[in-house]
């Protein structure tokens, strides 16, 4: 089914502005760094298939995530990741 880009890029620009929000985390008692895991694992079940699914090694994502919800809970920019 087609279906415009435009709409995929809203949808997670304003999933991704909510969960970073810490207001939105505090009142729903939740952690950047959890949502962030609970995004990734949204989007690998959203695109990919079960089989696919299954061989992807999430090793990789979980230490950029970490190291994103640490850059991001001390306020610094993505132009300062390494």
């Amino acid at each position: 089914m087609p279906f415009h880009t435009i709409l995929l890029i809203l949808q997670d620009e304003l999933l991704l502005q909510r969960i970073i929000d810490p207001v939105f985390l505090v009142e729903h008692d939740l952690t950047l760094r959890a949502l962030l895991y609970d995004y990734y694992e949204l989007q690998k079940y959203q695109w990919l298939a079960p089989e696919v699914r299954k061989q992807v090694d999430d090793a990789p994502i979980r230490e950029y995530i970490d190291m994103m919800a640490r850059k991001i809970s001390l306020g610094m920019h993505v132009d300062d990741l390494p």
